[in-house]
């Protein structure tokens, strides 16, 4: 039944560049830490430039910046100048600190990013020293978060929803955001985070507690968004409350299926290489020079057939009971790393 779902092939419109490592956060469920934040870890912009070619030789016509914190990267503005010439948009997630430097700031209006995703680590102090390690930059990131909502005017924030933050405090998130000028919430769960040395799965919720939290907290953010909010709860949709789930089903304010199970995106690291997903750090399925050169062979190779077989494993169902659900097209068991610490009984077949 998989099989006719689902082709494993790669069709890729979408491309992450990892650009650093390098951050002015320690954010305790980062990804990012297992590569230890080196500020040497940075891409050299003749590689990025390469990279931007050759994607745009396919039918990738978006570059996502990542790290790290993109807006740390010594070549960020000289990329985005780059770019505008082939042409092909440039946008980044960032947690919008540097933002509030009134010379980064300055240097940002004359050189725009056609799109930024800004992810909020907490709205008050204690929220924020609690999830980045410490409150100096607190300010800063608050004035960063202000001046973007300004500037992109139907802008939104993106939270994860960690065991560092209360239902309640979550709720304070989404108002705060709102107030700020936020027209839009994406609200994820923390996910599995996985290196070559193994995985974390420190700051996940446990299912019932993310579960119950969300139900509290829906509520008033669906209300406070006008419904325009996107909910990702990188877990099986057969957790949920059938009642619930129909509800964000019919608003279309739901997100389980990513770009590794479709296979339509690429995630570069750093030095060339392709990873699966941002967060699995020094997981590297191929690598620039290497594996490929050209656009046409980059998509030759993301489909060669042992590459094929390799996802046809890693994103086999967790359960047998996935294989007779109804909702398998859009749900998949959710993020395939959480499985290295979830329990495939915990699936069953959704009824409604």
């Amino acid at each position: 039944m998989m099989e006719k779902l689902y082709d494993f092939k790669a069709k890729p419109t979408s491309l992450w560049l990892t650009v650093n490592r390098s951050c002015n956060f320690r954010c305790k469920w980062c990804y990012a830490e297992c590569a230890g934040f080196k500020s040497s870890d940075d891409m050299p912009l003749i590689m990025a430039k390469r990279i931007a070619n050759i994607v745009h030789d396919t039918e990738v016509k978006h570059i996502t910046l990542i790290g790290g914190e993109p807006t740390l990267w010594p070549s960020l503005f000289k990329f985005n100048d780059y770019c505008k010439t082939l042409p092909i948009n440039v946008g980044m997630v960032t947690n919008a600190c540097l933002f509030g430097n009134d010379e980064f700031w300055s240097r940002f209006l004359k050189n725009p990013f056609k799109s930024l995703g800004i992810s909020v680590k907490g709205i008050n102090e204690k929220q924020f020293a609690e999830t980045v390690g410490t409150s100096n930059l607190y300010s800063e990131t608050l004035l960063g978060i202000k001046r973007l909502l300004n500037y992109y005017p139907n802008k939104g924030v993106s939270v994860v929803y960690s065991n560092l933050v209360s239902p309640e405090e979550v709720e304070e998130i989404t108002e705060r955001s709102h107030e700020m000028g936020a027209k839009s919430f994406q609200l994820s769960s923390c996910s599995v985070t996985l290196d070559d040395q193994g995985y974390n799965s420190d700051y996940s919720l446990q299912i019932e507690q993310f579960v119950d939290g969300l139900i509290q907290v829906y509520p008033r953010l669906h209300e406070l968004y006008d419904g325009n909010i996107l909910i990702e709860p990188r877990l099986p949709l057969c957790v949920f409350p059938a009642s619930f789930l129909k509800k964000v089903r019919e608003r279309k304010q739901l997100l389980n299926v990513c770009h590794v199970q479709n296979r339509s995106g690429i995630v570069f690291d750093t030095d060339g290489s392709i990873l699966p997903c941002n967060s699995m750090v020094g997981i590297k399925i191929g690598k620039l020079d290497e594996d490929f050169s050209t656009g046409e062979e980059l998509l030759t190779f993301l489909n060669n057939s042992r590459l094929i077989d390799d996802y046809r494993e890693m994103l086999r169902y967790p359960s047998d009971e996935c294989l007779q659900c109804k909702l398998n097209d859009i749900c998949r068991g959710g993020c395939i790393q959480n499985w290295l610490a979830l329990e495939p009984k915990i699936c069953h077949a959704f009824h409604e």
